[in-house]
């Protein structure tokens, strides 16, 4: 989305710190298994497996994006991308964990906002995962108006 307000026009991506923290994981099992493939040739599967595990969280990771315009916004993730115009949110609102939400919740992000929109939108509830953002962005995207968070005094 284009926007015609310049000081609302950002883009969120993912932290540096979650490439690092998933980077140093996988990368770790990737040189062992590397070391014991020089030792042992025939453990090659299990050093493609890691290879092909931390190339698909990088691609995973480098999904992430929130982008934020004078129009509205839009989310990208592995999974698609959708986009919200402002005047079609209803509200939003931080749930983290499962306890005291639905059942469904458990197959969505640990950390989320739920942002819900009106008829004319869909009537949907939309779920970004913030879990993969830097704080102080994220910090700066919910203290936009146009999302009307609620409790908004509880978050970053």
């Amino acid at each position: 989305m284009s926007s015609p307000a310049g000081d609302l026009d950002f883009t969120l991506r993912t932290a540096r710190s979650t490439y690092v923290l998933f980077g140093a994981m996988f990368g770790a099992l990737l040189s062992f298994s590397l070391l014991v493939t020089w030792v042992n040739r025939s453990a090659w599967p299990a050093t493609a497996l890691f290879a092909t595990l931390l190339g698909s969280f990088v691609v995973w990771l480098n999904r992430f994006a929130i982008h934020v315009s004078g129009v509205g916004l839009d989310y990208r993730s592995l999974f698609g991308t959708w986009s919200l115009l402002w005047s079609d949110i209803r509200e939003a609102e931080i749930r983290v964990g499962y306890i005291g939400y639905p059942y469904t919740d458990r197959f969505r992000p640990y950390v989320r906002l739920v942002i819900t929109v009106d008829q004319a939108g869909g009537g949907l509830e939309r779920v970004m995962n913030l879990k993969p953002f830097n704080r102080e962005e994220i910090a700066r995207f919910l203290k936009l108006p146009q999302l009307r968070l609620r409790h908004g005094d509880d978050v970053a």
